[in-house]
């Protein structure tokens, strides 16, 4: 018994460290008890009211909305993620209030983040200090910066990425894939953010592809690829079928998204957190720096041991590699966006490209540095290198809470202003304890 419950404390620990670590990246606005109303904010809020209250009011409208967008039927969350929609909308009716709902929502991204890429690594046999080393930088990274300090929901679909490449890993070990595992996955991160589904589809498929030449079997697993397709197709056919629906029959009337302005930023942008147009957020953060020196970090490493590697682990390199270039301004976006428009419009911004190249790198990086432990006790060297790279991560937590653009939403929230983003939201007569309280 006592032997089952070591194992069984050994293997949860980790998760409920990470749950710790997501606590002490969201202590400043616990302690200050503020609500950040990042860049995104409204539209969110919007449709995760417009849920809440067809589920309190039991009138239930899927295409239109009539709650929330000035009860003008605006079409949303029919394209935007329904299901996802829906649980925030339920989890604002659990917690009562804005603030609540916030610090849950921003709980659950960070969480996620920190457990499927820890899960992602123990899959790789990586040691499990290692693997929640891992698992906490990416919690850290800057897709989960982004989705917590300007709301971009794209973040939130960044912690269920590594679910992803998981599936890739076993399908290019087992030269096989489950369908139903395999449709599951996918249709989650469907249900919450379509967007990041078509560009992870741009892993995906390479990765198939390399699975059906190595593979001895190859009849088999196209097979069951093809049934992993259609379960996906037929599990989120609401998303499907919406999207048939309002683009059939309303293709000249639809609002189109927000165009791209900034394809061709500085190639540091992306990776050091710089939003050339925000005034509050011109310089590389703390934490950017400390990212993107983890990166080169990674890169020499991996330089060094390439040989010793196994194939895939250097596909995922190189792959990860691809994705920080077409996520940055190396990529010659404004070239592509000449010739290509309709297509750099529907991805707006280049980052959304970088989880995955931060899930494929860090993933190398875990294994090189478990590799690099002998196996009677870590060596000097390696001693070395995790105490380094974990004082790097340090540094970074303490940027991410002294952060320019944390603090600036803080103090917004408790002066005067209280919401950052004044040109987001309208308001009949300004009353800063009114909104606040509303919060």
């Amino acid at each position: 018994m006592n032997i089952k419950f070591k194992t069984g404390a050994k293997k949860i620990i980790p998760y409920l460290l990470i749950v710790i670590a997501a606590l002490c990246m969201l202590s400043p606005q616990i302690y200050t008890h503020s609500f950040i109303s990042g860049m995104d904010y409204y539209f969110h809020m919007s449709r995760t009211y417009e849920t809440a209250m067809q589920i309190k009011t039991g009138h239930f409208s899927y295409f239109l909305s009539l709650f929330s967008w000035h009860h003008n039927a605006r079409i949303v969350n029919a394209l935007y993620g329904p299901v996802g929609g829906y649980i925030s909308g339920l989890i604002l009716l659990l917690t009562k209030s804005w603030y609540n709902w916030e610090i849950c929502i921003f709980m659950l991204a960070l969480t996620l983040a920190g457990g499927t890429m820890y899960h992602l690594c123990r899959y790789w046999h990586v040691k499990q200090s290692i693997s929640f080393l891992i698992g906490v930088i990416y919690m850290l990274s800057n897709p989960l910066y982004n989705f917590i300090f300007l709301q971009e929901f794209s973040g939130f679909a960044a912690s269920l990425v590594p679910l992803i490449v998981l599936m890739m890993s076993e399908m290019l070990h087992e030269k096989d894939i489950s369908p139903v595992k395999f449709a599951l996955v996918i249709v989650i991160v469907v249900e919450v953010h379509l967007m990041t589904f078509v560009l992870s589809m741009t892993f995906v498929i390479p990765c198939v592809l390399i699975g059906v030449i190595v593979s001895n079997h190859k009849i088999r697993l196209i097979r069951h690829v093809l049934e992993a397709g259609l379960l996906t197709i037929l599990l989120s056919f609401n998303e499907w079928a919406s999207i048939i629906e309002v683009f059939g029959s309303n293709l000249h009337h639809i609002v189109p998204t927000f165009p791209g302005q900034h394809l061709g930023d500085r190639p540091s942008n992306s990776i050091m957190n710089v939003y050339p147009w925000l005034k509050f957020s011109q310089t590389p953060s703390l934490l950017g720096f400390c990212g993107a020196l983890l990166l080169v970090v990674a890169l020499i490493l991996w330089l060094l041991k390439v040989r010793h590697l196994n194939y895939v682990i250097n596909i995922y390199m190189l792959f990860g590699l691809f994705f920080i270039w077409l996520s940055s301004g190396w990529f010659p976006w404004a070239f592509v966006s000449h010739y290509a428009g309709a297509i750099c419009s529907l991805i707006q911004f280049p980052r959304r490209f970088l989880p995955i190249g931060l899930i494929l790198i860090y993933l190398t990086l875990g294994i090189i540095l478990s590799k690099s432990i002998p196996r009677h006790g870590a060596g000097l060297s390696f001693k070395w290198l995790a105490s380094m790279i974990m004082l790097l991560f340090f540094i970074g937590g303490i940027g991410l809470m002294n952060n320019t653009t944390y603090q600036t939403e803080i103090q917004a929230y408790h002066s005067s202003k209280v919401i950052h983003w004044t040109n987001m939201h309208r308001t009949a007569k300004r009353n800063p304890k009114r909104l606040q309280e509303a919060y």
